[in-house]
C-alpha cells in the first residue's frame, strides 16, 4: 500500500487512498496518520479534512477537531452530518448535535435511520432534562 507514497511523497491524494486503505483494514492509528499527511499537503481540500474527521470519530476522538473537519460536507452528505452529530453528542452539545441528525432524518437515506432516531430521542431527553434542572435566571418575585 505503501510503495506509491514512496515514489510521489508530496502528492496528497496518494495518502488520501492510503488512509482509506488502513481504514478498511482497521488499521485506524495509521489511516490517521496518513490523513494528517493529506491534510497537510493539501489544507483546501475538504473532502481529506472529512476523511481525516470520520477517523477521528470512528477513533472515538470527539474533538473539535473531528467536528470542524465533518462540517463542510455534512450538507451534501447528510451520513457525513451524522458523524458530526455523534462527535457533538460526546462532547453535550446536543442542540448544535440536533441540527445534523434532523438534517440526516429529513435527507430520506435509510442506512443509519435507527441510529439517528436513537441519538434523537437521547437529545431531546437529555435536552429536557437539563431545562427542568437548570434554574430560572430570574429573581422570584416578592410578595
Amino acid at each position: 500500500m505503501e510503495g506509491s507514497i514512496k515514489i510521489d511523497p508530496h502528492e496528497p491524494v496518494l495518502f488520501h487512498n492510503l488512509a482509506i486503505g488502513y481504514i478498511i483494514n482497521h488499521q485506524l492509528d495509521a489511516a490517521e496518520r496518513a490523513a494528517r499527511s493529506a491534510v497537510d499537503l493539501d489544507r483546501t481540500n475538504t473532502r481529506m479534512r472529512t476523511v481525516l474527521g470520520a477517523i477521528l470519530v470512528l477513533e472515538h476522538k470527539y474533538t473539535a477537531e473531528a467536528s470542524a473537519d465533518l462540517e463542510p460536507e455534512s450538507q451534501e452528505f447528510p451520513v457525513v452530518g451524522l458523524l458530526a452529530a455523534e462527535a457533538l453528542i460526546n462532547r453535550h452539545e446536543l442542540s448544535k448535535a440536533r441540527l445534523y441528525v434532523d438534517a440526516y432524518l429529513s435527507s430520506g437515506e435509510q442506512g443509519y435511520r435507527n441510529y439517528a432516531e436513537r441519538w434523537l430521542h437521547y437529545i431531546d431527553q437529555s435536552l429536557a432534562t437539563s431545562a427542568a434542572t437548570i434554574p430560572s435566571p430570574t429573581p422570584p418575585l416578592p410578595q
